[in-house]
């Protein structure tokens, strides 16, 4: 999982700083898809969980299908779909 560091001129945690904790989720275009409010009392799982499932979601709709099998090897031998000979 790609993290981000600050530099030591501290920046980043000025403008988006969240004593004494704060998370944020960037997707996968670059844009927050979920900002904790600070504190630990900021933390909302339920919240974390929903905009985590919504970015996967977002990821699986943009991926390729899967490769399918040609349809001769995918037959089972005797020709009838779901019974192979014995």
């Amino acid at each position: 999982m790609p993290a981000l560091i600050d530099k030591i001129d501290d920046k980043v945690g000025q403008a988006y700083g969240g004593w004494p904790d704060r998370l944020y989720l960037v997707g996968k275009d670059g844009k927050i898809a979920y900002a904790g409010r600070r504190g630990p009392s900021g933390f909302a799982p339920e919240e974390w969980e929903k905009a985590i499932v919504a970015e996967l979601q977002k990821l699986r709709a943009a991926a390729p299908p899967p490769p399918v099998a040609p349809k001769d090897k995918a037959e089972p031998p005797s020709g009838e779909p779901g019974k192979r000979e014995r």
